[in-house]
């Protein structure tokens, strides 16, 4: 999401699309054009039907540049000018009919958590034990493959920039992430993978015990975690909270994934502040809680 800081700010970001006024806290002029679905679906929404408030879920993510980083620990999000119009229909547009309606300029949400207790034991197992590794510089490695329709999971088809092509990287700032995240006070566990940039999964489990599988084929990778996905890709395991101007969202950035929802340009600027936080690494525990002096 195309972003600016705020100057003196110690780190507040604005988003948001359109203009967004002559002097937002030291940024003049400015005017951000949110990503739209069209350059990030495979199949996207005609702009017909978007300017008659059809849209779709942009991207399910969490927050991180994940190269040389660890992703944020939590957000904060302030609506600060909410655009004005009719309720939006948010179509899945994969063959199953779904829909659900919410405001413009919201975002989407759904719980890891949740996603974590709909699968069976032993995927449990599976995903306890495993991990999951982004390629180098992961925005620009995904090159031209693009996501399906319900911003859940990548479609086929398109390549990823070989390796030799990005800009300067070190294999020492590629991470290995756990596909599983621990809640540091209620111990809960929380599914969080990113599937749009994973170049490697580390698969091992425990029952039965097997040694670890290490998978690099990019389509194996993609229907697996696309059927994943599919678990929790439906009307009632994702939330649009109402929020009006001048409201404050926080959130887990280890426990939930989030996702923009395009609106028609029609229904006016949409401007928000974002800031993320990350922890100590002593406080982010995967296998047991942590002690409240650690956080």
């Amino acid at each position: 999401m195309p972003y600016y800081g705020i100057p003196n700010s110690g780190g507040v970001n604005l988003v948001g699309h359109g203009y967004q006024g002559p002097d937002h806290y030291g940024l003049n002029d400015v005017t951000i054009r949110a990503v739209p679905q069209s350059r990030v679906h495979a199949t996207p929404l005609p702009a017909s039907e978007l300017a008659k408030g059809q849209t779709r879920f942009n991207s399910f993510h969490f927050d991180g540049s994940i190269y040389g980083a660890y992703p944020s620990r939590v957000t904060a999000f302030r609506c600060v000018k909410a655009p004005r119009g009719p309720p939006l229909t948010i179509r899945w547009d994969d063959g199953t009919g779904r829909t659900m309606q919410c405001q413009p300029g919201g975002t989407a949400f759904f719980s890891g958590e949740q996603l974590y207790g709909l699968l069976p034991d032993d995927e449990k197992d599976l995903v306890d034990n495993s991990y999951w590794e982004p390629g180098p510089h992961p925005f620009a490695w995904m090159g031209t493959r693009r996501l399906r329709s319900s911003g859940m999971g990548l479609a086929p088809g398109g390549e990823t920039v070989p390796l030799e092509d990005l800009p300067e990287w070190s294999p020492d700032k590629v991470y290995k992430f756990p596909m599983v995240w621990v809640n540091p006070v209620t111990g809960a566990k929380a599914l969080q993978i990113f599937p749009d940039i994973i170049r490697k999964l580390y698969i091992k489990t425990t029952v039965p015990l097997a040694s670890e599988k290490v998978v690099e084929n990019l389509e194996e990778i993609r229907v697996w975690v696309n059927d994943i996905y599919d678990r929790i890709a439906t009307p009632e395991y994702i939330i649009v909270p109402e929020c009006e101007e001048g409201d404050l969202i926080l959130w887990n950035n280890w426990g939930v994934q989030h996702s923009a929802i395009e609106y028609p340009d029609s229904y006016g600027s949409r401007s928000s502040t974002s800031l993320s936080t990350l922890l100590p690494l002593r406080s982010w525990s995967f296998g047991k809680k942590a002690n409240q002096n650690d956080l």
